[in-house]
C-alpha cells in the first residue's frame, strides 16, 4: 500500500512538471472600426502540443464557438479579424483540448472597438428646421446640445442602431424668426472626441449649395481656354505667311543641293 501511495505521488509530480500552460496576448486590444485585430496564443508544457485540438471562443452574454468566415481567420496560435465592426466587442478565449478531453484555456484578449461619429449640419427651409446628425459611430454615447443666440431652443432626438453595430443620432431644432440667419452652434461630445462645436452659418450654406454652379463655371472657362488655343494654332498653321515661309525653305534647299552638285573634285579632270 505504502508503495502504491508513493507511485501515485510520483505521478502527480510528474504530471504537474508537464502540466499545460496557455499564455495569450495581447490582454487587451482597443481598435478603431475598419482595422485588423491579431491575437496569439502559446501553449508549453507538454510534449503532446501537437496532438493538441485548438479553438477559440468569444465571452459576452453567453460563451460561442468561433468558426472561420471571410472576416475571420483561425489558426492554432492565431485569431485574426478583418475589418473589425462593434459587434466584435467581446472577450476572446483561446483554447486546446488533448485527447482525454482536457481543457487549457489563455486568460483571454479583451477587444473593444470604437468609431468616431460622421457628422452633417443642415437646414430644411421649407419646414424652418437645422438638423445635426451623427452617424456610424460607437459608443452610443454621443451627447448634441444646441447653442442659440436668441429665442428658446426646441428640439428633438432620435437615436437607432445600424446593421454594423454603429448608431445614428439626429438633434433637430425648430428654427424662429428670432433664431433664423442667426450664427447656431451644434455641440457633439463623444468618447471618441473632444467637445466639437458645429456652426450654421447662412452664407456658408448658400455657398455649399452652389457647389454644382461654381464647378460648373470654371469647367466652361477651362473649356472656353483650350478652344481658343487649339483654333488660334490652327490658324497660325494655315495663314499665308506660314505657308509663304515654308515655300521659301523649300526653294534655298534646291538650290543649294543644284550648287553643291555643280562643283567638281580636283583632279577629277
Amino acid at each position: 500500500m505504502e508503495l502504491i501511495i508513493i507511485i501515485l505521488l510520483l505521478l502527480g509530480i510528474i504530471q504537474g512538471l508537464v502540466s499545460v500552460k496557455v499564455v495569450q496576448h495581447p490582454p487587451v486590444l482597443l481598435l478603431s472600426m475598419g482595422e485588423s485585430a491579431q491575437m496569439f496564443c502559446n501553449i508549453s508544457g507538454d510534449e503532446k502540443v501537437e496532438m493538441l485540438h485548438s479553438y477559440w471562443k468569444l465571452r459576452r452574454s453567453q460563451e460561442v464557438t468561433l468558426e472561420k468566415t471571410p472576416r475571420i481567420t483561425i489558426t492554432p496560435h492565431s485569431l485574426v479579424i478583418f475589418p473589425v465592426t462593434p459587434r466584435d466587442n467581446g472577450l476572446y478565449i483561446c483554447s486546446y483540448r488533448d485527447v482525454s478531453l482536457d481543457s487549457y484555456k489563455g486568460n483571454g484578449t479583451h477587444l473593444m472597438i470604437t468609431a468616431t461619429p460622421v457628422v452633417t449640419l443642415t437646414e430644411d427651409t421649407e419646414n424652418h428646421l437645422l438638423i445635426c446628425q451623427a452617424e456610424r459611430f460607437y459608443s452610443a454615447d454621443l451627447n448634441i446640445s444646441w447653442s442659440v443666440p436668441l429665442g428658446e431652443e426646441q428640439t428633438h432626438e432620435n437615436l437607432t442602431e445600424n446593421e454594423d453595430g454603429t448608431f445614428t443620432k439626429v438633434s433637430i431644432l425648430n428654427l424662429t424668426k428670432e433664431t433664423e440667419g442667426e450664427n447656431v452652434a451644434c455641440h457633439l461630445v463623444h468618447s471618441t472626441l473632444r467637445t466639437v462645436l458645429y456652426r450654421y452659418d447662412p452664407s456658408s450654406i448658400l455657398y455649399v449649395q452652389l457647389f454644382p454652379v461654381r464647378v460648373a463655371l470654371v469647367l466652361i472657362v477651362i473649356l472656353s481656354l483650350v478652344s481658343f488655343q487649339i483654333y488660334h494654332h490652327q490658324k497660325w498653321k494655315g495663314s499665308p505667311s506660314r505657308k509663304l515661309r515654308a515655300e521659301e525653305q523649300e526653294t534655298v534647299a534646291a538650290e543649294l543641293t543644284e550648287a553643291a552638285s555643280l562643283q567638281t573634285v580636283p583632279g577629277s579632270m
